[in-house]
């Protein structure tokens, strides 16, 4: 009976192995109920060290986080600045913690949080010590996951219920939902070797079948680039990236084009402020070749459609050709008939071709001199001035 169990034993580990947090991989910026929980025991977590310039701050300089509660309770102990000190206004001073958004007394003795590595903050505007945690107890050290849970919000949001042990074994409670994590970094460890093993030196390709921002910021050059569905790069390295401006680094995965041109990618999800390319923008060699693959279909279906249109206009509304070959030349004139844009188009043509743009178009973007109409996430046009660059359909 004993040999019998053995294999299953083995094969349960082999299954938990195949669906550890950071192969899926997970990202702590799309937290969702449809993690597995019972994945992510045992993992680690990491918290990147901040640039060395916010590094050794004083404590009221400190980088701030709140939603670390510890099983043990603290003492904190606010020095009330001097100008209140001896005063009637002494008395008036409370702590609050910002979490909870519970207030403590001080009149009444209220020191103790449980508060994970607790710090003070003054807030001489309501009298009132802020209690944070002190990201310098978290920073460049590993947290196991010793527990999980998650469960859904009323507005259906989803929040993880984390137990978590530093390295000293001491616990800790972390509810991480969407909202908990955005200005440092955080990450498994082993995800960086996931993604070493996933990307490094493969080609990758921006996305053709779903909207992607038609601009990115390249942090590397400093310069705003349109994106080009298709366009294909390699990648060259995986690193963590500084910038002097930002507190914390960031992973980023260095792409090199054939003309030699680099820039960084964010490997999360989470949209920040100058709006680098990420993951969900690209695609792999593999995706790429499925999607040229429907795509000859859908190509080859489409052109025996405007060929029978071509046909049905010229028998039934000569005319209507005869306008628009005098509008706009014999060549413009067959493409617009048979409901098709080409680049070169104006952007009075592509009305023509496409149908008014005024009661089908969903949105449009406007930068660095270019114009985006996006009649529905898969079928957009892009101008330069008057002339159409770039479309997909």
């Amino acid at each position: 009976m004993k040999l019998a169990v053995l294999p299953l034993l083995f094969l349960s580990v082999i299954s938990l192995a195949q669906t550890k947090s950071y192969d899926i991989p997970f990202d702590f910026n799309q937290v969702t109920c449809n993690t597995n929980t019972d994945s992510l025991l045992g993992e680690e977590i990491y918290f990147f060290p901040r640039n060395q310039m916010y590094q050794g701050a004083r404590p009221e300089k400190d980088t701030i986080l709140f939603g670390f509660l510890s099983d043990k309770f603290t003492s904190v102990m606010p020095v009330i600045p001097p100008q209140y000190q001896r005063s009637a206004k002494q008395d008036d001073w409370t702590i609050l913690n910002v979490y909870s958004q519970k207030v403590m007394s001080l009149k009444r003795g209220d020191t103790m949080t449980n508060v994970y590595k607790p710090i003070l903050m003054q807030n001489d505007i309501n009298n009132q010590f802020l209690i944070f945690s002190s990201y310098s107890a978290f920073e460049d050290k590993l947290f196991r996951i010793m527990a999980c849970k998650d469960s859904v919000l009323g507005d259906g949001s989803c929040i993880l219920k984390l137990t978590l042990k530093d390295p000293q074994g001491q616990l800790l409670h972390w509810d991480l939902n969407s909202e908990g994590i955005r200005t440092y970094t955080v990450a498994f460890k082993g995800y960086i070797k996931y993604l070493r093993a996933n990307f490094l030196n493969k080609k990758m390709y921006i996305r053709h079948q779903n909207w992607v921002q038609p601009f990115y910021f390249n942090q590397l050059d400093g310069a705003v680039h349109e994106s080009v569905p298709g366009e294909a790069f390699t990648c060259t390295d995986i690193t963590i990236f500084n910038n002097r401006d930002k507190v914390f680094p960031h992973l980023g995965m260095i792409l090199t084009d054939t003309a030699e041109r680099t820039m960084i990618v964010d490997p999360g999800s989470q949209v920040i402020p100058d709006r680098p390319l990420t993951l969900q923008d690209l695609c792999t060699q593999e995706e790429h070749d499925k999607y040229m693959k429907r795509e000859k279909k859908v190509k080859d279906s489409l052109v025996i459609a405007r060929n029978t249109l071509e046909k049905k206009v010229k028998t039934t509304q000569p005319a209507v050709l005869q306008t628009l070959t005098k509008k706009y030349g014999k060549e413009m004139a067959r493409h617009i008939i048979r409901k098709e844009v080409v680049p070169g188009m104006t952007k009075e043509m592509c009305v023509a071709a496409w149908g008014n743009y005024h009661t089908t178009l969903l949105f449009t973007v406007k930068e660095d001199g270019i114009e985006v109409w996006a009649y529905s996430l898969y079928r957009w046009l892009r101008f330069k001035g008057d002339k159409l660059i770039r479309y997909n359909e």
